[in-house]
C-alpha cells in the first residue's frame, strides 16, 4: 500500500506544472503561514492575515506598507477567518474567534483603521463570521445558528441593527465572503451536507435572490471579475488537488487556470491581470504570489497503470464498539454525561516526603466531554515510619462556575525551621472552590476569580523535644498542631503571548485574601492579603528578554508559627517539579518570619539557544515583624548571579548556576544552586 500511493503521488506531481512556475513571488509579506491575502484599494499595501513566525503562533491581521517596506500588525488573537477593505482602503472588517458570555468559543466582526491600528467591536456574541464590505458604509457576513447559516447586512451607523438577507432553515454552510465590484451581489462558497451538494452561490442584495452554480468539488474564494465581466475566478479541490479555474457566468464554460499538484489558493483579485494568493511547495513554508488569470496551464500528460489507483478503495466502514458490542456509530436518546464516565489511566508520581524520594500514582477518569474529572492520587517513601500520602480531587465544568473539591493526607516540610534542621508535619485537608474565567477579547489575556474554603489539621512530626533547639530565624515560639478553618478569595489577571519553546511575551498581576481561624485548641485568628504582579518583555525579536516579578504579602493576627510569612514550605502533594530551597533568594540563606514580606527579581535572558536559556539575575527579600524589619533595620537579603535553565517540563524549568549574596544575615561567597522555577510566577 505504501508502495501505491508513493508512485500514485509522484506521478501526479511529475505530470503537473510547478507551483513556482505559476507565477512571481510577493516581496515583503513573508510569514511562516499565510491564511488570506487582500490588496488594499488604494494599491498602496496589502493586508494578510496569518502566522509570522512559529516560535510566537499568534494569527493576527498586518499590513505591508509598500511604501514604508515595513509589515504593521494591525489586530491580533484568533484571527482565522476571511476579511475586507472598504472602498477607500483606510478600514478591514475581520473576525475573531473568542470565549463567550457562556464561556463557549464565538466569533464577532470587528473594525480596525489601518492608518491608527484603533479597534472597534461591530458585534457581541453573535457567532459572525466572513465580514465584506457592501459599500462604504456597509457589511455582509454570515450568523451561524447551530447547523443553520444565514447572510445578514450590518449598516455601520451608530445603533443599527443586523438584518436578515436569508431565510434558510436547513444545514447550510458558507465560506469566503467576497462582493461584486458595485457592491451589488456578494458571493460565497457553499456546501450542503443534506444532499452532498458543493459549489458557488450569488446573492443579489436589493432582490435577495440566490443562484447556486454547483461544483464537483468543495470551492474556495469565489472572486467577480474587477473589471465588469462576468467572470468567477475560484480555487476547486478536484481529483483532490488544489487549482484555479475561471468560469464565465454567461455561458457556463469553465477553464483551468493552473494544473499543478502542491497546494495553492487564490484569495484576492483587484486588477484585471493580476490575482494575488498563497502557495505552500516545500514542507509547511507557504509563500504569497501573483497570478495571471486568463495563463495557459502546462500540462505533461503520463499514463498511470490502474494498479497503482487500487489504494483509494480501501476505505475503513465508521464503526464504533461500545461494552465489546459492536454497533453503528449513532446514538439516540438524552445525553448524560456521567454514564460516560471511564478511567482514562494511570501515571507515575514523583515527590519528596521529609526530603526523601517517593513514588507513587495518579489515576484520572473522567467523561466523554470532559466535564467532569475524578483524580486519586496515592504516595510513599516507603520509610518503616513513613504513612501514606494521597487523596481524591473532582473538578466539574459543565456550569457556569468551575467546581473543584479536593480530600487528603500530606506530609509538610517547613525549611530551616529549627536553625539547620526542617520541620516535619502530616496535615489531613479538605478543600472546595469555585472558580470563573473571562478571555480578553484583543489579546491572550484572562481574568479569573476563585473563591473557596478550606479544613486543616496538622499534626507536628519533629517536636522539638527530639531534637536540639538552636536559636530559630523562623520565630521564638515552638511549631504548635492546629486545626484551622480558612475561606479565601482570589483574582488574578494573566496574558501569555503564544510561544513554542519559551514564553515571548508575559504580563500577570493577582490579589489574595485569606482568613483563617481555629477550629480546635488554640485560639488562632488572621488575615493575610498578598499582591502579586511580573512582566516578561522581549526584546531585539525575542533574542533577549527582560523579566521582572514581585510579590508584597500582610498579616494581622495569630497564626502558627510555620504558617507566618518569609517560611518556604513544600507539601508532598506537589510534584517534585515544585521543590526548591531558594523560593525568594537564589543562594540566600536564613529565611526568617514576620508579618509582612517583600521579594522581588529581575532576569535579564538570552532564549536564543532555544534548548538553554542563559539568564543573569538579582533577587531580593524583605521580612517585617511590625513595623521594624525582622532581619535587623535597614537589611535586605539580596543576591546577584548567573545561571542556565532547562526546557521546561510540566510550566517548570530545572536552573542552575551560581549566587553571590550582596547583603543578608550571613553574606559568603559565590555558591553553586541548583532549583525548579516556574517559568512564569502564576498563570
Amino acid at each position: 500500500w505504501k508502495r501505491t500511493i508513493n508512485v500514485f503521488y509522484n506521478w501526479r506531481a511529475g505530470t503537473a506544472e510547478r507551483a513556482e512556475d505559476l507565477g512571481p513571488a510577493l516581496q515583503g509579506l513573508e510569514a511562516d503561514r499565510l491564511l488570506v491575502l487582500k490588496r488594499s484599494p488604494r494599491g498602496d499595501g496589502t493586508a494578510f492575515s496569518g502566522v509570522t513566525s512559529r516560535q510566537a503562533p499568534d494569527f493576527a491581521l498586518y499590513y505591508y506598507d509598500e511604501r514604508e517596506k515595513r509589515v504593521r500588525r494591525l489586530a491580533q488573537k484568533n484571527i482565522r477567518d476571511n476579511f475586507s477593505f472598504d472602498p477607500s482602503g483606510r478600514r478591514i472588517a475581520f473576525t475573531r474567534w473568542h470565549t463567550g458570555a457562556h464561556a463557549d468559543v464565538v466569533a464577532d466582526i470587528y473594525m480596525v483603521d489601518v492608518r491608527t491600528g484603533h479597534e472597534r467591536a461591530l458585534t457581541t456574541n453573535m457567532r459572525a463570521l466572513e465580514p465584506v464590505f457592501v459599500g462604504p458604509d456597509a457589511l455582509g457576513f454570515i450568523k451561524q445558528d447551530g447547523l443553520i447559516s444565514n447572510f445578514f447586512r450590518l449598516s455601520l451607523a451608530e445603533g443599527a441593527v443586523p438584518e436578515k438577507l436569508s431565510n434558510f432553515s436547513t444545514e447550510y454552510h458558507f465560506a469566503d465572503l467576497s462582493a461584486s465590484p458595485d457592491g451589488t451581489a456578494v458571493l460565497a462558497a457553499f456546501v450542503r451536507p443534506q444532499d452532498r451538494s458543493q459549489g458557488i452561490l450569488i446573492l443579489d442584495l436589493a432582490t435577495r435572490a440566490v443562484a447556486e452554480i454547483p461544483q464537483p468539488a468543495i470551492c474556495r474564494f469565489p472572486l467577480l471579475a474587477p473589471h465588469g465581466g462576468r467572470e468567477v475566478l475560484f480555487t476547486s479541490e478536484e481529483d483532490g488537488v488544489l487549482n484555479v479555474h475561471r468560469l464565465d457566468l454567461a455561458t457556463g464554460v469553465k477553464t483551468a487556470v493552473t494544473r499543478q499538484a502542491d497546494s495553492i489558493l487564490v484569495t484576492d483579485w483587484r486588477d484585471e491581470r493580476r490575482a494575488i494568493g498563497i502557495r505552500q511547495f516545500a514542507g509547511e513554508k507557504t509563500e504569497a504570489f501573483s497570478l495571471d488569470p486568463y495563463r495557459q496551464p502546462q500540462s505533461f500528460p503520463a499514463e498511470l497503470q490502474p494498479y497503482y489507483r487500487k489504494w483509494r478503495e480501501s476505505e475503513p466502514g465508521t464503526r464504533m464498539v461500545i461494552d465489546d458490542r459492536e454497533v453503528p456509530g449513532q446514538f439516540g436518546g438524552a445525553f448524560r454525561a456521567l454514564s460516560t464516565l471511564r478511567l482514562l489511566g494511570f501515571s507515575p508520581n514523583l515527590a519528596l516526603i521529609k526530603n526523601r524520594p517517593a513514588l507513587g500514582l495518579v489515576g484520572l477518569a473522567a467523561d466523554m466531554p470532559g466535564g467532569h474529572m475524578l483524580a486519586v492520587d496515592v504516595l510513599s517513601d516507603l520509610g518503616t515510619d513513613g504513612r501514606f500520602n494521597g487523596g481524591a480531587s473532582y473538578v466539574n465544568r459543565t456550569t457556569r462556575f468551575d467546581v473543584a473539591a479536593r480530600v487528603g493526607y500530606h506530609d509538610v516540610t517547613t525549611f530551616a525551621f529549627y536553625g539547620k534542621d526542617d520541620l516535619y508535619e502530616g496535615v489531613l485537608s479538605a478543600r472546595t472552590e469555585l472558580s470563573v474565567s473571562r478571555s480578553s477579547d484583543r489579546h491572550y489575556g484572562t481574568h479569573r476569580v476563585h473563591v473557596g474554603a478550606q479544613a486543616q489539621r496538622s499534626e507536628v512530626q519533629s517536636p522539638p523535644a527530639e531534637r536540639p533547639v538552636e536559636a530559630s530565624p523562623a520565630s521564638s515560639a515552638l511549631a504548635p498542631g492546629y486545626q484551622l478553618g480558612s475561606v479565601f478569595a482570589d483574582y488574578r489577571f494573566t496574558e501569555v503571548q503564544p510561544y513554542a519553546s519559551f514564553p515571548l511575551e508575559g504580563t500577570g498581576a493577582s490579589v489574595s485574601y485569606q482568613y483563617d481561624m481555629s477550629l480546635a485548641g488554640r485560639e488562632y485568628s488572621s488575615h493575610t492579603l498578598w499582591f502579586r504582579a511580573y512582566r516578561l518583555q522581549p526584546f531585539s525579536r525575542g533574542r533577549v528578554s527582560l523579566f521582572a516579578s514581585a510579590e508584597l504579602a500582610r498579616q494581622s493576627g495569630a497564626l502558627p508559627a510555620q504558617a507566618r510569612l518569609g517560611m518556604t514550605r513544600y507539601s508532598s502533594r506537589n510534584s517534585v517539579f515544585d521543590y526548591s530551597r531558594q523560593i525568594y533568594v537564589r543562594g540566600g540563606q536564613g529565611y526568617v518570619a514576620g508579618n509582612r514580606l517583600f521579594t522581588g527579581t529581575t532576569e535579564l535572558q538570552l532564549p536564543a539557544l532555544r534548548l538553554l536559556e542563559p539568564l543573569l539575575f538579582v533577587d531580593a527579600s524583605r521580612v517585617w515583624e511590625g513595623e521594624t524589619s525582622a532581619t535587623g533595620s535597614g537589611t535586605t537579603l539580596l543576591a546577584a548571579g548567573v545561571a542556565l535553565r532547562m526546557p521546561p517540563v510540566l510550566g517548570s524549568s530545572l536552573e542552575l548556576g551560581f549566587a553571590k549574596p550582596l547583603s543578608g544575615i550571613s553574606p559568603h561567597g559565590w555558591q553553586f544552586y541548583l532549583t525548579v522555577h516556574r517559568i512564569l510566577p502564576f498563570q
